[in-house]
Parts: structure tokens; sequence; C-alpha cells
């Protein structure tokens, strides 16, 4: 009769070790893909996560900045030729992600008059990845002069159509 071979311990205690280290990565800090909408709805469920989010970048380039205060960049949920007030998220350049690369993929400006669309890819769609910010905590309010809520940005990049 052939002996039984023993599992050597530090193997499994290595193995459990892996195994759930890869599920922690699997679940807790992969993107979660989430609609702009729903992150206006339910900040606090995504506040300090990391997010992926498919819109369209624009820009706010009033020259004389009196008119916006906050973030230059947001993320709209529909393009302005399908809707003329889409939902939308700020957009706030990192380390990572500087304000000349987001600016290669800006679709729309707006002068703090009016908006201009910008050339594009028919078709195309930005996906922004990054953590998201809640601004407005427990009470729901918050400083004028701040969006509510705003995307830090680690990875931008444009979807080209099918």
């Amino acid at each position: 009769m052939p002996k039984k071979r023993k599992v050597n311990p530090a193997i499994l205690l290595v193995l459990i070790v892996l195994i759930v280290g890869i599920s922690y990565w699997w679940s807790f800090l992969r993107p979660c893909e989430v609609e702009i909408g729903e992150l206006i709805s339910n900040p606090q469920k995504y506040d300090g996560k990391t997010v992926k989010v498919s819109g369209f970048l624009l820009k706010n380039i009033d020259p004389n900045l009196h008119f916006y205060w906050g973030h230059p960049y947001d993320l709209l949920a529909r393009p302005l030729e399908q809707v003329e007030k889409p939902a939308k998220v700020a957009i706030s350049s990192t380390v990572k992600v500087s304000a000349a690369e987001l600016d290669i993929h800006v679709r729309y400006t707006w002068d703090g008059n009016k908006y201009e669309a910008m050339p594009f890819i028919a078709g195309s769609v930005t996906v922004v990845e990054g953590k998201f910010v809640d601004n407005t905590g427990a009470s729901g309010h918050y400083a004028t002069d701040s969006p509510p809520c705003w995307i830090e940005v680690s990875k931008i990049y444009s979807t080209a159509p099918m």
C-alpha cells in the first residue's frame, strides 16, 4: 500500500492567500462600470470607489473664468445633439492624466454663452476611469464653488465606432 503524501502547510497557506488576494482584487479594485445618472442619483454608494464611465467630454473655456468655478471638464451622459441638458459629472485631471491628455478627447466646448461641437469621429465615445468623489457628504449640500461630485481620472480613452 502506497504512503499518503502530506500537503505542506506553507504551500497550502500560500495558495489560500493567493486565491483570496485575487478575489479581493477582482471584486474591489477593478473599476465599477456605472452610468453617469446612477453616479448622480447615488453618489454616496460610489464615493471613494474606482469607476468606469462612458460619455462625451465637455471643456468649459470661459475666457474670463468668472462664469465657471470648479473643474473645467464635464463628462456628459448624452451628446448635446440628442438632449439639451444631459446628466453630467465633473472630471478632474490628475498626476496620471494631465489636462493636455484630457483635451485630446474634448467633444464640446462651453464659453459661458454657447456650446461648440469639436471635430470628432462619428459614433466615438469617451471612457473615463478613476476615483469617484462625492462632495455632498451626509447633508447633501456642497460648496457653491465646487461641483457636487467628480471623477479623479486615472485613465481616459475614446472608443471607435463599430
